[in-house]
């Protein structure tokens, strides 16, 4: 099994991952990290059928899984089919910093859609990826940790990478 994308995106598998990514890719399975999800079940049952639906057009096999127990449901799987092409979806950047700390090993993040909805205590990083204090601290400590972290809509777009010192805040 081959761990190809980890990316932030508030849609999780929209177009840009179903018609972009998963063809680019090869992708045969997703994990979709969502823990707020986890929490209220009639969400988390509605915005899993609109994934199943829109995987099974994609001809693409997904599992759900909070972020503290993606690293070992990940190996279980690498163990069990070597074959699969791997994508894993956060539905924010703390998920993925839970993950990271959990035992999670990445070596890259794609930032796709993310809008933090505080205004006055956001900053936004790209035309899509807008972060709290949190993330952004987050998302600078998986840079010192050595992942390259970069914004990148869809394959066919240039890769623009996080630089933490390029950002400051205005609030």
């Amino acid at each position: 099994m081959s761990l190809l994308a980890t990316r932030v995106d508030q849609k999780l598998t929209h177009g840009q991952v179903l018609i972009g990514w998963v063809p680019f890719l090869k992708i045969t399975l997703i994990f979709v990290v969502d823990d707020q999800a986890e929490k209220d079940d009639s969400v988390i049952e509605a915005q899993r059928e609109m994934i199943r639906t829109g995987c099974e057009i994609a001809d693409v096999e997904v599992d759900f899984v909070d972020s503290l127990n993606l690293p070992a449901k990940l190996n279980k799987r690498l163990s069990l089919d070597p074959t699969s092409r791997v994508m894993i979806l956060f539905s924010d950047v703390a998920g993925v910093a839970r993950a990271k700390k959990a035992g999670l090993s990445l070596s890259e993040l794609n930032l796709g859609f993310y809008i933090y909805d505080v205004s006055d205590e956001s900053l936004s990083l790209f035309d899509s990826f807008k972060v709290s204090r949190r993330d952004f601290a987050d998302l600078t400590d998986l840079v010192k940790a050595g992942v390259k972290v970069f914004y990148q809509p869809l394959p066919r777009h240039s890769k623009r990478l996080f630089d933490p010192k390029r950002y400051q805040w205005n609030c």
